[in-house]
């Protein structure tokens, strides 16, 4: 299911056009709609961020890198979707 109110491309489009958009501005949409970008984001603002990659992880050796130093379980997350799509829980190796 896609939320319009989280659609960056609508509401580009609505303030293109010239239409009152309710939601988040466009801006932020586009900053927060990617994880990889909300995590850069936060990291310049000076936020505590959980433990994670610098960016997304292209292959399983690297991902098993990653395991190995930052232990089990993990959250693995897809770049971009919400309400937990993409997501997915992993225990062990």
């Amino acid at each position: 299911m896609v939320f319009l109110s989280e659609n960056e491309t609508f509401a580009r489009r609505c303030a293109e056009e010239g239409i009152k958009f309710i939601g988040p501005h466009v801006s932020h949409l586009d900053m927060f709609g990617d994880k990889v970008k909300a995590r850069e984001t936060a990291i310049k603002a000076d936020l505590r961020v959980i433990p994670g990659t610098d960016g997304p992880i292209e292959n399983y050796e690297a991902a098993v890198a990653f395991a190995e130093t930052a232990g089990f379980p993990l959250m693995i997350k897809a770049t971009s979707g919400g309400g937990g799509k993409g997501n997915a829980y992993c225990a062990y190796k």
